[in-house]
């Protein structure tokens, strides 16, 4: 049996592609949103609904980007390290929710 750390690498490294794919569209979306050359309410409502799949995959890949890292510098794996970017991500999850839907 595999551990969670293979699983958790298999999903960076299909967060990295999704988040290139996303990012292709939301730059397309925001290009033409402000320059109107297609569709404008179509790109309004994508660009606008993409922000939070991408602050999620952004977070989940930054972070554990960042815990690979710091394990191969010797930090971790310790259990205050995961607490803490598990943290650090759902607040800035938290923190893009309640900005978009809250206020």
């Amino acid at each position: 049996m595999r551990s969670i750390y293979y699983y958790l690498t298999k999903a960076n490294r299909i967060s990295a592609w999704l988040l290139v794919a996303l990012f292709i569209v939301y730059g397309i979306t925001g290009y033409v949103w402000t320059r109107g050359q297609g569709d404008r309410g179509m790109a309004i409502a994508l660009h606008s609904s993409l922000t939070l799949p991408l602050i999620i995959l952004l977070s989940f890949h930054s972070l554990y980007s960042l815990r690979i890292m710091l394990c191969g510098w010797g930090i971790g794996p310790k259990r205050w390290l995961d607490s803490l970017l598990i943290g650090f991500g759902l607040f800035s999850i938290g923190s893009t929710v309640y900005i978009m839907y809250v206020q």
